[in-house]
């Protein structure tokens, strides 16, 4: 089971937490901003760190 599903929707992108530890991983890593439906929103340009991140972290993903 992913951990995370991520939606690219062109322009933003929308991480969705499924897992207490990558709710707890965003929390600590990742700053305060839009959230959507439950979805975190990041704008296209950061996303790639944050997925880089998350794949360092060990963290199973969904989507992209």
């Amino acid at each position: 089971m992913a951990d995370i599903r991520i939606q690219n929707e062109g322009t933003i992108f929308l991480f969705i937490p499924l897992s207490d530890d990558a709710k707890a991983w965003w929390e600590t890593h990742v700053e305060e901003g839009m959230t959507y439906c439950g979805a975190h929103v990041a704008d296209h340009r950061p996303a790639a760190a944050i997925i880089d991140g998350l794949v360092e972290a060990g963290f199973e993903i969904e989507g992209i």
